[in-house]
């Protein structure tokens, strides 16, 4: 993802349906989940699934889990001090993992 001095975290989402990183952007972009944008997953396929601790710059997290099959959307929401704010996943620091599918 980021290999920068900034911690960071990961909010993990699942998708029943595919999904590719752009379309996990527009969704999260947009103000009323109930029209979601045209060619991106149905936010009711959709659920939160796991969210790790912060974790500064050169260290390592493990996380054991036991994941249904689908698609994760990682996200980090930590806001970057060098881009006024803005949080790493709305400049691109998202990730989508397919898992048994």
């Amino acid at each position: 993802m980021d290999e920068s001095e900034q911690p960071h975290f990961i909010v993990a989402l699942h998708s029943t349906e595919p999904v590719i990183e752009e379309m996990a952007l527009a969704l999260l972009m947009t103000e009323d989940w109930a029209t979601p944008p045209a060619g991106g997953p149905d936010p009711s396929a959709i659920s939160p699934t796991f969210i790790t601790g912060t974790q500064s710059a050169g260290t390592t997290q493990y996380l054991f889990l036991d994941l249904e099959p689908g698609y994760y959307i990682l996200l980090c929401f930590v806001p970057d001090p060098l881009m006024g704010g803005v949080p790493h996943s709305v400049a691109g620091m998202i990730e989508v993992v397919p898992a048994g599918v």
